[in-house]
């Protein structure tokens, strides 16, 4: 029988188009080809006369480490689409070939299979949207990465350095995923608690009145929507029927949007609109879709009020806009062919007005990575309609007026394809003083749409419950201890309380899982196979590594000096109490 073929090279799959990145990324890794000895692979290679398939198809089978440079060029390839790419994954699958992949331009990346494997680097981030300086450190990150996974044997798992620069850029943004079916789930992406300045100066070119006066808020933390409810999402959650408990409001139309079947021009890569913002959806067909998700789930989902959405669209800016003073039609779906853009000291260098929704996600996210708070469709808030800002709050809460004679006398938030950019700014106010048209079959209001916030319960500081550590996140810890019989007393309240356990009986395979998982925190033994420090080696690499997971450490007898030294090395806390640990993750959960 032939033996298979080594592998041990690494094969580069790009577009011709993004060529550059290749020079770039082959620059950078030089150092490592002469003293390492890595191969690399790229096209180039293919001499003048050579058979080219036939020679790309010899590199795939010598890979062992594939890395794809993506963007929309690299998507629309039917090259790579349909033979590079079934190759590669089908190695992946059967072969043990590790796949990589660097984000170089926004794409729809996320509805490829590639999505399901690791990224270098945060896709809402992309190599060309960074500065030169951020682009030469993350051209070194890329090329150590690809040193120590070729390096690895295949057989097994990737080294914990190679994980934790896996792990940086989730560690950035953390979310949590819902689902609402076999094909439908929510990203929820966590803001931070803080102050901001809500409102727009009078010096701000496009203000309007009601978006002052400009008043200092401050926020608890909370959950808000990655995007917009998309079709495909309120479609599932509107063909639900009512569980033992469950109480429906109001019925729901599964397919309200205007911009769905004939009525929409697919965009490339698109082949249905499921991934759409819905539109023509009133503010109380939103709340009704809240309510149902909050019972199903048992966790409080809301609409934003407008300090929730205006301090989670600004993401730490005080400019017009989330990516600077001036928008662009590269940035967002809005009216960018409007008069009024062309007296910007900037003007879009290709105005565009796309005249319908565009795929949630599709342009680039905010520094908190919230796509399409910019335009694509006006979102609803909590907020009853007022004037100006007038005596608070100064808080999360939403303004209600309680002499309101129509309940959707409310306030929307974003701007829409429809609008002009002054109307998509982070501070813009947009009335419904009427009753929505979104309920009339005519399909008027066809860019009103809404996303959601996920609320935690307000936990009492003092006399700690267990039942109080439900804050409503759907938290995830991995429990680290080499004896998996340990603590199931422990394990198992928690997982009472709806916290996912996750366990792992060695620091290599606590990386692995949490390659897989997000995770909330770490709960972990000190002493293993006789070693008193050997808990250590994983709080050491995660420090090193840089993502920010909280680590306690679980054990039986408190030892001062090991105490000691695990919390110089930043441990959360040491515990030794099976009360005193429901605390000290409660603290902790409460601080995500």
């Amino acid at each position: 029988m032939t033996p298979p073929p080594v592998r041990d090279q690494l094969f580069i799959s790009y577009s011709h188009a993004d060529r550059e990145w290749v020079v770039r990324l082959q620059t950078m890794i030089r150092p490592l080809v002469r003293s390492h000895g890595l191969r690399l692979w790229d096209d180039s290679q293919i001499e003048p006369g050579d058979k080219w398939r036939e020679e790309i198809e010899t590199a795939l089978a010598a890979a062992k480490v594939a890395l794809l440079l993506v963007s929309s060029d690299f998507l629309a390839s039917e090259f790579v689409t349909n033979s590079e790419l079934p190759q590669l994954l089908k190695a992946a699958e059967e072969e043990g070939l590790r796949i990589l992949w660097v984000p170089l331009r926004h794409s729809l990346v996320s509805f490829t299979p590639i999505d399901a494997y690791q990224a270098l680097l945060d896709p809402g981030r992309p190599l060309a949207a960074m500065n030169p300086v951020e682009q030469d450190e993350a051209l070194v990150e890329i090329a150590l990465a690809i040193q120590e996974a070729l390096a690895t044997r295949q057989d097994s798992p990737p080294p914990m350095r190679l994980l934790l620069r896996l792990l940086r850029w989730p560690a950035r943004t953390q979310v949590f995923y819902e689902k609402l079916g076999d094909t439908a789930s929510l990203t929820m992406v966590r803001i931070p608690a803080g102050s901001f300045q809500m409102g727009s100066a009078e010096q701000e070119p496009g203000r309007h009145v009601n978006e002052g006066p400009v008043h200092t808020v401050t926020l608890a933390e909370f959950l808000i929507g990655q995007t917009p409810i998309t079709q495909a999402q309120w479609r599932a959650v509107a063909r639900w029927t009512p569980q033992q408990g469950e109480r429906w409001g109001r019925e729901l139309n599964p397919e309200p949007a205007k911009f769905q079947g004939e009525e929409a021009r697919l965009l490339a890569g698109e082949t249905n609109t499921d991934g759409r913002p819905v539109e023509r959806v009133s503010w109380l067909e939103a709340i009704e879709f809240c309510s149902r998700l909050s019972q199903r789930t048992g966790r409080n989902y809301t609409l934003p009020s407008e300090a929730q959405w205006e301090y989670a669209c600004r993401a730490g800016t005080s400019t017009a806009y989330c990516f600077g003073a001036i928008i662009y039609s590269d940035l967002a779906n809005f009216r960018g062919t409007d008069a009024s853009r062309f007296s910007s000291p900037a003007p879009d260098p290709q105005p565009l007005f796309r005249e319908q929704t565009t795929p949630a996600g599709m342009f680039p996210a905010n520094a908190w990575g919230l796509h399409d708070m910019h335009g694509n469709v006006l979102e609803w808030c909590l907020d009853s309609v007022r004037s100006r800002y007038e005596g608070g709050p100064y808080d999360e809460s939403a303004w209600e007026d309680p002499q309101a004679p129509k309940l959707e006398q409310r306030i929307t938030r974003g701007g829409s394809w429809y609008m002009p950019p002054r109307c998509c700014r982070s501070a813009f106010r947009f009335p419904f003083r009427l009753p929505s048209k979104a309920d009339v079959p005519d399909g008027l209001y066809d860019d009103v749409g809404f996303r959601l916030v996920c609320l935690p319960p307000r936990v009492s500081v003092q006399n700690p419950n267990l039942q109080e550590l439900d804050c409503g996140l759907k938290a995830t810890v991995l429990w680290l201890d080499e004896n998996h019989d340990n603590n199931r007393s422990e394990r198992s309240e928690l997982e009472k309380l709806g916290i996912k356990v996750l366990q792992a009986g060695s620091a290599e395979e606590a990386l692995v899982v949490l390659l897989d998982q997000p995770t909330d925190a770490i709960i972990a033994d000190m002493s293993r196979h006789g070693q008193p420090r050997a808990g250590f080696e994983l709080l050491q690499e995660i420090k090193a590594g840089g993502p920010s997971i909280p680590v306690v450490f679980y054990v039986g007898v408190k030892r001062p000096e090991l105490e000691a030294e695990a919390m110089e090395l930043g441990a959360a806390a040491v515990i030794n109490q099976r009360d005193q640990l429901f605390v000290a993750v409660k603290s902790i959960l409460s601080k995500r």
